[in-house]
């Protein structure tokens, strides 16, 4: 099966929303990154790497999904935005520092809607500094 074909990115990508909504956030992520496997597009790619976050998020693996975007920085940064860059970057560390404080709460892997606001608000005011 070729991924070079727009159908089936379509197709892949109508599977992996369809899997979100049933909270299959595994199989969403498996379709996601057979999307991603014959893409040259960087624009399409960094929206599917958001959705990829957003997934990894409720899945409460924040290092994970750190590390994917620093792949996609690593390997695209010198055509993305100078905003975009740092969008990322902030992403990464906020993704980073929030998997640090739930470890420190003994929460690990706790899925982000579930995260709770202190942690959140604590992992904003320490980026910020």
């Amino acid at each position: 099966m070729s991924y070079q074909d727009a159908s089936t990115y379509k197709e892949l990508i109508e599977r992996a929303f369809q899997a979100r909504e049933e909270k299959n956030y595994g199989l969403a992520v498996e379709h996601l990154r057979q999307s991603l496997a014959g893409s040259i597009d960087i624009h399409l790619k960094g929206l599917i790497y958001t959705e990829l976050v957003f997934l990894y998020k409720e899945m409460g693996k924040y290092l994970e999904a750190a590390g994917m975007l620093q792949g996609y920085v690593a390997e695209n940064g010198s055509v993305l935005a100078p905003s975009l860059m740092h969008q990322f970057t902030s992403m990464i560390n906020y993704l980073q520092t929030i998997d640090q404080l739930l470890k420190k709460a003994d929460k690990p892997e706790v899925p982000y809607s579930q995260v709770p606001r202190l942690i959140k608000l604590r992992a904003e005011n320490i980026l910020r500094e």
